[in-house]
């Protein structure tokens, strides 16, 4: 999920309904929390509104994502992808709770 749609609930309820890794991009300033928030997001259970067999809309449980992760993609002053960079994005990840696949 690109850096300019990071924070778009629709796009975090798609991932949490995927059954494959998908990753989320650092935002272009190269700040790490919108990333956090969505990898979080997505790992957790979602609801989200979908359509059936026959185009009727229904709600959707998605059971959450635990391959979600996030992407280091650099920033507008540089690269992001040094050990204390991966080190802060592991600390963050944590404090807000996030365990992703076990």
């Amino acid at each position: 999920i690109g850096a300019r749609t990071v924070e778009s609930p629709v796009h975090r309820q798609l991932a949490a309904a995927m059954k494959m890794p998908m990753g989320f991009k650092n935002s272009r300033s190269g700040d790490l929390q919108s990333a956090v928030n969505a990898a979080v997001a997505a790992s957790s259970p979602q609801k989200r509104l979908s359509t059936d067999a026959r185009g009727r809309v229904q709600l959707e449980q998605a059971p959450g994502n635990p391959d979600v992760h996030i992407i280091l993609r650099g920033s507008e002053s540089g690269p992001n992808y040094g050990e204390a960079f991966v080190a802060e994005s592991k600390e963050r990840l944590a404090k807000a709770g996030f365990r992703g696949s076990q």
